[in-house]
Protein backbone atom coordinates (compact mmCIF):
# COMPACT_ATOMS: atom_id res chain seq x y z
CA UNK A 1 0.00 0.00 0.00
CA UNK A 2 1.05 3.64 -0.43
CA UNK A 3 2.95 5.08 2.88
CA UNK A 4 0.67 8.23 1.78
CA UNK A 5 -2.65 6.36 2.15
CA UNK A 6 -1.48 4.35 4.89
CA UNK A 7 0.66 7.82 6.56
CA UNK A 8 -3.36 9.43 5.88
CA UNK A 9 -5.31 6.10 7.97
CA UNK A 10 -3.06 6.49 10.66
CA UNK A 11 -3.87 10.19 11.26
CA UNK A 12 -7.34 10.11 11.14
CA UNK A 13 -10.15 8.98 13.63
CA UNK A 14 -13.58 8.99 12.23
CA UNK A 15 -14.93 6.90 9.19
CA UNK A 16 -18.35 7.11 7.06
CA UNK A 17 -18.99 3.59 6.26
CA UNK A 18 -21.97 2.72 4.07
CA UNK A 19 -23.86 -0.74 3.52
CA UNK A 20 -27.22 -1.58 1.99
CA UNK A 21 -30.56 -2.57 3.69
CA UNK A 22 -32.87 -5.40 1.99
CA UNK A 23 -34.10 -3.66 -0.51
CA UNK A 24 -30.53 -2.41 -1.52
CA UNK A 25 -30.81 1.17 -0.25
CA UNK A 26 -27.77 2.91 0.69
CA UNK A 27 -27.26 3.30 4.89
CA UNK A 28 -24.48 5.21 5.79
CA UNK A 29 -22.94 5.47 9.60
CA UNK A 30 -20.03 6.92 11.28
CA UNK A 31 -17.50 5.49 13.68
CA UNK A 32 -14.03 6.12 15.40
CA UNK A 33 -11.43 3.53 13.95
CA UNK A 34 -8.01 1.88 14.41
CA UNK A 35 -6.01 1.12 11.09
CA UNK A 36 -4.16 -1.99 10.91
CA UNK A 37 -1.32 -1.22 8.23
CA UNK A 38 0.26 -4.74 8.26
CA UNK A 39 -2.45 -6.72 7.69
CA UNK A 40 -4.66 -3.81 6.11
CA UNK A 41 -7.57 -3.87 8.73
CA UNK A 42 -10.02 -1.18 9.87
CA UNK A 43 -11.15 -1.70 13.20
CA UNK A 44 -14.69 -0.03 15.03
CA UNK A 45 -16.76 -0.67 17.55
CA UNK A 46 -20.48 -1.04 17.18
CA UNK A 47 -23.23 -2.52 19.17
CA UNK A 48 -25.60 -5.35 18.15
CA UNK A 49 -29.04 -3.19 18.01
CA UNK A 50 -28.24 -0.55 15.84
CA UNK A 51 -29.77 -1.27 12.15
CA UNK A 52 -25.76 -1.07 10.88
CA UNK A 53 -25.00 -4.56 12.72
CA UNK A 54 -28.24 -6.08 11.27
CA UNK A 55 -27.41 -5.13 7.94
CA UNK A 56 -24.04 -6.20 7.89
CA UNK A 57 -24.78 -9.25 9.56
CA UNK A 58 -26.92 -9.95 6.02
CA UNK A 59 -24.70 -7.96 3.94
CA UNK A 60 -20.77 -7.71 5.08
CA UNK A 61 -20.25 -5.29 1.83
CA UNK A 62 -19.09 -2.04 2.80
CA UNK A 63 -17.46 0.89 0.90
CA UNK A 64 -16.36 4.39 3.56
CA UNK A 65 -14.90 7.41 3.38
CA UNK A 66 -12.02 9.00 5.44
CA UNK A 67 -11.53 13.01 5.52
CA UNK A 68 -9.24 14.80 7.82
CA UNK A 69 -10.52 16.23 11.12
CA UNK A 70 -9.55 19.41 9.70
CA UNK A 71 -10.71 20.32 6.18
CA UNK A 72 -8.13 22.75 4.19
CA UNK A 73 -9.98 23.82 1.13
CA UNK A 74 -7.21 24.32 -0.81
CA UNK A 75 -5.73 21.21 -0.39
CA UNK A 76 -8.46 18.97 0.09
CA UNK A 77 -7.43 15.01 0.99
CA UNK A 78 -9.24 12.18 1.39
CA UNK A 79 -10.22 8.37 0.92
CA UNK A 80 -12.70 6.43 -0.43
CA UNK A 81 -12.60 2.32 0.49
CA UNK A 82 -14.22 -0.88 -0.22
CA UNK A 83 -14.33 -3.94 2.43
CA UNK A 84 -15.68 -6.66 3.55
CA UNK A 85 -17.10 -7.08 7.46
CA UNK A 86 -15.23 -9.76 8.18
CA UNK A 87 -16.82 -12.98 10.64
CA UNK A 88 -15.84 -11.82 14.29
CA UNK A 89 -14.48 -15.63 14.57
CA UNK A 90 -12.15 -15.89 11.66
CA UNK A 91 -8.52 -15.68 13.18
CA UNK A 92 -8.20 -12.51 10.85
CA UNK A 93 -10.59 -10.59 13.40
CA UNK A 94 -8.58 -11.79 16.58
CA UNK A 95 -7.05 -8.44 17.48
CA UNK A 96 -9.44 -6.39 16.75
CA UNK A 97 -10.89 -5.18 20.24
CA UNK A 98 -7.27 -5.30 21.36
CA UNK A 99 -6.03 -2.79 18.56
CA UNK A 100 -9.61 -0.74 18.51
CA UNK A 101 -9.12 -0.32 22.39
CA UNK A 102 -5.52 0.22 22.72
CA UNK A 103 -6.33 3.55 20.15
CA UNK A 104 -9.11 4.79 22.10
CA UNK A 105 -9.09 3.48 25.24
CA UNK A 106 -12.23 5.06 26.84
CA UNK A 107 -14.49 2.69 24.72
CA UNK A 108 -13.75 -0.05 27.20
CA UNK A 109 -16.63 1.56 29.20
CA UNK A 110 -18.85 1.22 25.87
CA UNK A 111 -20.97 -1.85 25.30
CA UNK A 112 -20.25 -3.42 21.96
CA UNK A 113 -18.25 -5.84 20.00
CA UNK A 114 -15.49 -4.19 17.77
CA UNK A 115 -15.74 -5.77 14.05
CA UNK A 116 -13.36 -5.98 11.53
CA UNK A 117 -13.24 -4.81 7.63
CA UNK A 118 -10.94 -6.07 5.25
CA UNK A 119 -9.92 -3.52 2.60
CA UNK A 120 -9.81 -4.08 -1.19
CA UNK A 121 -9.51 -1.18 -2.82
CA UNK A 122 -8.84 2.37 -1.93
CA UNK A 123 -8.80 5.33 -3.72
CA UNK A 124 -7.21 8.49 -2.31
CA UNK A 125 -7.70 12.06 -3.42
CA UNK A 126 -4.22 14.17 -2.23
CA UNK A 127 -4.21 17.83 -3.26
CA UNK A 128 -1.27 18.37 -1.87
CA UNK A 129 0.40 16.85 -4.34
CA UNK A 130 -1.18 17.86 -7.61
CA UNK A 131 -4.54 18.93 -8.21
CA UNK A 132 -7.13 15.94 -8.35
CA UNK A 133 -4.11 13.37 -7.93
CA UNK A 134 -5.41 10.18 -6.87
CA UNK A 135 -3.34 7.16 -4.78
CA UNK A 136 -5.21 4.07 -5.95
CA UNK A 137 -4.48 0.65 -4.30
CA UNK A 138 -6.30 -2.81 -4.72
CA UNK A 139 -5.78 -5.93 -2.77
CA UNK A 140 -4.00 -8.32 -4.98
CA UNK A 141 -6.56 -10.39 -6.75
CA UNK A 142 -6.38 -14.35 -7.05
CA UNK A 143 -4.56 -13.68 -10.36
CA UNK A 144 -2.31 -10.91 -9.71
CA UNK A 145 -0.91 -10.28 -13.16
CA UNK A 146 -4.88 -8.75 -13.86
CA UNK A 147 -4.73 -6.21 -11.80
CA UNK A 148 -1.43 -4.34 -10.31
CA UNK A 149 -1.11 -3.22 -6.88
CA UNK A 150 0.35 0.47 -5.36
CA UNK A 151 -1.38 1.97 -8.67
CA UNK A 152 -0.62 5.57 -8.78
CA UNK A 153 -2.07 7.68 -10.96
CA UNK A 154 -3.41 11.28 -11.73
Amino acid sequence: MNERITQFLQAQKVATVCCVDEENNPYCFNCFYAFDETRLLLYFKTSAATRHAHLLASNPTVAGTVQPDKLNTLAVRGIQFTGQVMDPDKPIAIDASASYHKRFPFAVAMNGDVLTIKLTAIKMTDNTLSFGKKLLWELEPAHPTLVPNNIVSN
